[in-house]
């Protein structure tokens, strides 16, 4: 963790069996594996914020709760834009969280 922004970024697989219903999906029996970024923010050596973000189109897909195939992003083309330094690239230590 940087001292001077007191924030952690994990990187987290979490592997189960879906045996309950996810988001009004019934169970389906099924091994998942879904991937989740969890961004804390500390003061005083304690957690006092938490940001997730999971893969839930991944997790619908893998439950059968999405259909199987391309997805609509998946069709478009990227924006065009030439290589160069981005903010979101450099990652959580160069963030300004305080």
């Amino acid at each position: 963790m940087n001292r001077r922004r007191a924030a952690s970024a994990i990187r987290l697989r979490v592997i189960w069996v879906n045996t309950g219903s996810v988001m009004g999906t019934p169970p389906s029996g099924k091994n998942v594996d879904v991937d989740v970024i969890d961004i804390l923010r500390f003061k005083d050596g304690l957690a006092v914020e938490d940001w997730d973000i999971a893969d839930q189109v991944g997790l619908m897909l893998q439950i059968g709760a999405l259909p199987a195939g391309r997805s609509p992003q998946a069709s478009t083309p990227p924006p065009s834009r030439a290589p160069g330094p981005d903010r979101h690239a450099r990652g959580l230590a160069t963030s300004d969280w305080e």
